[in-house]
């Protein structure tokens, strides 16, 4: 059953709560807020994408105490259809200038410098996401964008298996390292910039397991 990514969220203005939760909830799990009820609500959201397998919105949301923080929230529907991968993007970094401009600027979360990046899997029940695995690594996600504009979807679909089938982000990247040794030949095939990701990837693996990969 592929499930519709425009039905998960609300983004009708003042009918937001659920993206609000789904945002407060990742930056709990990775310690950045204290707690998953941190936020204030969201002030302002705009539509990048929203299609039915893949959904990019980005916007403004307050702390409880007024502080003002960007976001950018990126999803896709996994193959299977029953999953989706997701890459939750916060507080862009910067000059004022551009940490006030860059969410309205640009069209690619990748082309702005963010403080936080998290990235993960999530699956639907009931109608619902419900996030089963979390990492402060959103290389990974890059890396399965470019292996699968380049045909390379059985290198993406393991690298997508590892995330999910690891429950710590130690074991998941321990999971990605394997997945990389093992298709290491994929990254002679790819350009100059898309190496840098594969490598990105690496650097993440070898400072949690230096002898793997």
């Amino acid at each position: 059953m592929n499930i519709d990514l425009r039905s998960l969220f609300s983004l009708e203005p003042g009918q937001t709560d659920a993206l609000d939760a789904f945002i407060g909830h990742r930056l709990f799990e990775a310690k950045v807020w204290a707690s998953p009820r941190t936020s204030d609500g969201i002030t302002h959201l705009r539509v990048v994408e929203c299609e039915p397998e893949r959904l990019r919105v980005c916007g403004r949301i307050f702390e409880i105490d007024q502080t003002l923080h960007s976001f950018w929230l990126d999803l896709e529907r996994e193959h299977s259809g029953s999953g989706v991968t997701w890459a939750l993007y916060f507080d862009v970094a910067g000059s004022p200038r551009t940490q006030q401009n860059a969410i309205d600027t640009y069209d690619d979360a990748r082309e702005i410098d963010w403080r936080v990046a998290l990235a993960g899997r999530g699956e639907f029940r009931n109608g619902a996401l419900v996030v089963s695995s979390t990492v402060e690594a959103d290389p990974i996600t890059d890396l399965r964008r470019v292996l699968e504009l380049h045909g390379h979807r059985d290198v993406s679909s393991a690298l997508a298996d590892a995330v999910a089938g690891g429950s710590t982000a130690s074991e998941i990247l321990g999971r990605v390292g394997l997945v990389l040794k093992t298709y290491a030949t994929t990254r002679a095939g790819l350009a100059e910039d898309e190496r840098r990701n594969w490598d990105a990837v690496i650097d993440m693996v070898q400072e949690v397991w230096p002898h793997l990969v």
